[in-house]
């Protein structure tokens, strides 16, 4: 059974809780009047407050915190993983491990690394120009580029120069094959049925060769000139050669390109120009810190680092570079993405 997508952002928000300390998102904010709250669990030497928990909650996606705080097992196991945490972290002060330097500077960059998102936050807070004019100059430069863009819904039956059994076919023997299913497509057999049975894409093919909908620029080339041709609602094309084999190709719907209105895009031009704003004056602050210190980048010094550090990689046998495996995405493998049913 699947599960609704907003569920599994909580779920997965809930269990980022648990790691929190290691996340660099800035969402909720603690409330200052929390800290005079009651314990909320003790121990010999250790206890959990509700400033602990507002913490642990600093970092978290809004879902993740409204999905814990109606969550009493949650809510438990956050409290539990808190108090661990702090009784081993002084177990690790007693072996000395917060004396390693590099300890040290991991939790030097971590304080630094929170300190300037808080920064960085009340940075992007102060006040945005309005955007207004400047929105209208950019839509009446060219209101066409804030247009729905054309799109067709289409259908296809592929012939590849190879079968989907991996014999091999000549093009010419393919073209054969091609031309004759389109003649009998023009004397009226089925598509869906022609497209089930000859269709060598293997994923359209089974729903009767519905690819979805698409705008100009997601299709191959002679695909898509071939397709934007056709006008009329049932048009088949002719067999048109691309680099996955010869398409014969079905027009479900034609959806011609949408004007919209300024003040139909006003806001997301708005936004889009604030963000930019915050951007450039997020770079121009980070720029004026470095020339307020004077900073000045040793690159031999940069370059010593990671030679050293390439060595160490080297000598651990560690790959500089770690697979994710993540099945790669195949680009060109257009044909076999389901863009929804266009006779739905």
């Amino acid at each position: 059974m699947s599960m609704n997508p907003s569920n599994r952002a909580i779920r997965f928000g809930l269990r980022l809780l648990l790691i929190a300390p290691f996340l660099g998102v800035n969402v909720v904010q603690a409330d200052p009047g929390a800290q005079a709250d009651p314990v909320i669990a003790r121990g010999d030497h250790h206890r959990v407050t509700p400033l602990d928990l507002d913490a642990r909650m600093f970092n978290a996606p809004r879902s993740a915190v409204i999905g814990a705080i109606n969550n009493p097992l949650m809510l438990k196991k956050m409290t539990d993983s808190l108090f661990a945490q702090r009784v081993i972290a002084d177990q690790a002060r007693t072996m000395g491990l917060d004396k390693d330097p590099v300890i040290q500077a991991k939790i030097r960059e971590m304080t630094d690394g929170l300190l300037f998102s808080e920064r960085m936050r009340l940075l992007d807070k102060e006040s945005v120009p309005d955007m207004t004019a400047a929105a209208k100059e950019r839509y009446d430069a060219d209101p066409q580029a804030w247009s729905e863009p054309e799109k067709v819904a289409v259908a296809h039956i592929l012939i590849r120069e190879k079968t989907r059994y991996k014999d091999v076919r000549g093009d010419e023997e393919a073209r054969k094959l091609a031309n004759d299913l389109y003649r009998r497509l023009k004397n009226g057999e089925s598509f869906a049925e022609l497209a089930q049975r000859y269709s060598e894409d293997p994923t359209t093919a089974p729903r009767g060769g519905v690819l979805g909908v698409y705008t100009r620029g997601q299709l191959t080339k002679p695909f898509e000139d071939a397709a934007f041709k056709l006008t009329e609602e049932n048009d088949i094309s002719k067999p048109v050669k691309s680099e996955f084999g010869y398409h014969i190709i079905k027009l479900y719907r034609h959806i011609p390109q949408k004007p919209h209105t300024f003040a139909e895009v006003k806001d997301k031009l708005v936004e889009q120009l604030a963000a930019r704003f915050r951007a450039q004056r997020r770079d121009e602050f980070l720029i004026k810190a470095r020339e307020g210190e004077h900073y000045r980048l040793d690159e031999a010094a940069l370059k010593g680092f990671a030679d050293r550090k390439r060595a160490e990689l080297k000598a651990a046998r560690i790959p500089e570079h770690t697979e994710s495996g993540r099945k790669p995405v195949d680009e060109k493998g257009v044909f076999a993405r389901s863009r929804g049913n266009p006779e739905g």
